[in-house]
């Protein structure tokens, strides 16, 4: 690579951006359309409408290394960052004053009264399914709306609410968005959104040196799980404290959602064949008997693991993601929708990342065209279920060695 390659890799740009925006607010998943929706005129009603540029500029550097690119701690203060909306007469050059009640706001959350305003918020990339790319807002702390004075605000003590850790390794942007909004409408009027360079943000300072924490919690979501996991009865706890509004986690959609958002349980597993065994009223595993005929139990769960447990090693190193289609896939993994849209929408944030070459995540039927090739792991009923399970059991540590032996291979010895 040239120097001057490597220059402009190191470079802290901010470039517009017109992608959607998720953010949830009082429990109702909302989108944003950053595209430009509204512009400035001229006051005097004749002449051209007036040049808008936004600066942005921060007191000091984040920090760059080779391996993370930029990256930043959890529980430091990003640096200050000022913020000037210049608004230029075009034919005269003349300065002209922004629009009253324009704000500009780092926040993480969204409660909307103002009518002008701008948003600086932290988000990760998603892409759900092919060719929806999204952004989702992660949140931050800090005092975050600030009343631009003469087109001017200036931002300091804002820091991140979350890391890469904790969102499957996805690194975070900051994306500022000034838009026009009436108390009445819930969906903003952009009149600009611009986003920073990928930001991969750590709570130790390990994090920071070493790409192996984050390895290993992508690892999580296909090693092979211990076997008590199936026959252990979970429940939900708001608030982390025993007896206090305990949910048992029932096998059905619901029980789902429980299970993937109670804060109570700290180490969960998402491995396919666990939520089609644990959650097999909502949840179906199929192997495509095309690619995999004639296979005995064992030998299908060897094969699971082997495929997702390659792809997910080879996605942390590309960062990129090989689009196959469905049929050409040797298992898919179909989850039924909620009819509760929040709950089908976080259920779905939980697992995207279980998305691989090998493994479609789907809440929909399989095409009737592909139906005959794909056999349901379990064979559907529960006489398969319990078969699977005893298998699974005694192939655990077969399996087990298999996840390890490929994860040293792609990692090294950095992973025990």
């Amino acid at each position: 690579m040239s120097n001057q390659q490597q220059n402009f890799s190191h470079k802290w740009d901010w470039i517009p951006c017109n992608y959607s925006l998720k953010t949830e607010v009082k429990k109702k998943m909302t989108v944003w359309n950053l595209q430009p929706a509204i512009v400035l005129t001229n006051p005097l009603e004749d002449g051209p409408d007036p040049h808008v540029k936004l600066f942005i500029d921060t007191e000091k550097s984040l920090q760059y290394s080779e391996d993370l690119g930029w990256n930043w701690h959890k529980s430091w203060n990003l640096p200050n960052i000022s913020v000037r909306l210049e608004i230029k007469d075009v034919a005269t050059g003349d300065s002209l004053q922004p629009p009253k009640n324009l704000y500009v706001i780092f926040f993480s959350y969204i409660f909307l009264k103002i009518l002008k305003k701008a948003h600086l918020f932290a988000i990760k990339a998603v892409i759900d399914q092919p060719d929806n790319f999204h952004l989702v807002d992660i949140g931050m702390k800090g005092n975050t709306k600030i009343e631009l004075i003469n087109g001017q605000a200036f931002f300091q003590a804002i820091k991140f609410m979350s890391t890469s850790y904790n969102n499957e390794g996805v690194k975070f942007h900051l994306v500022l968005c000034i838009y026009i909004m009436n108390e009445d409408e819930e969906i903003p009027k952009m009149l600009n959104a611009t986003i920073s360079p990928p930001i991969f943000v750590d709570s130790r300072k390990s994090a920071r040196d070493s790409q192996v924490i984050l390895e290993k919690k992508m690892s999580s979501y296909v090693d092979p799980f211990l076997p008590e996991n199936l026959d252990k009865t979970f429940v939900k706890r708001e608030n982390k404290k025993k007896n206090d509004n305990e949910i048992n986690i029932s096998n059905n959609s619901d029980g789902l959602f429980n299970y993937l958002t109670a804060p109570n349980i700290r180490h969960k597993v998402k491995h396919p064949l666990f939520l089609a065994l644990k959650f097999s009223q909502c949840t179906k595993l199929y192997y495509n008997n095309t690619q995999l005929d004639k296979l005995d139990i064992d030998q299908l769960l060897e094969q699971l693991q082997t495929k997702i447990t390659k792809d997910h090693s080879n996605q942390q190193k590309s960062q990129s993601q090989v689009k196959i289609k469905i049929e050409n896939k040797p298992f898919v993994l179909q989850i039924q929708e909620s009819q509760d849209k929040y709950r089908h929408n976080k259920i779905k944030e939980a697992l995207d990342q279980l998305e691989c070459p090998s493994l479609e995540l789907t809440n929909q039927p399989i095409p009737q065209q592909f139906q005959e090739r794909f056999v349901d792991i379990t064979n559907g009923n529960q006489e398969g279920i319990q078969e699977l399970i005893n298998v699974y059991k005694k192939t655990y540590q077969n399996l087990l060695a298999i996840a390890k032996s490929i994860t040293q291979r792609e990692y090294g010895d950095d992973i025990q």
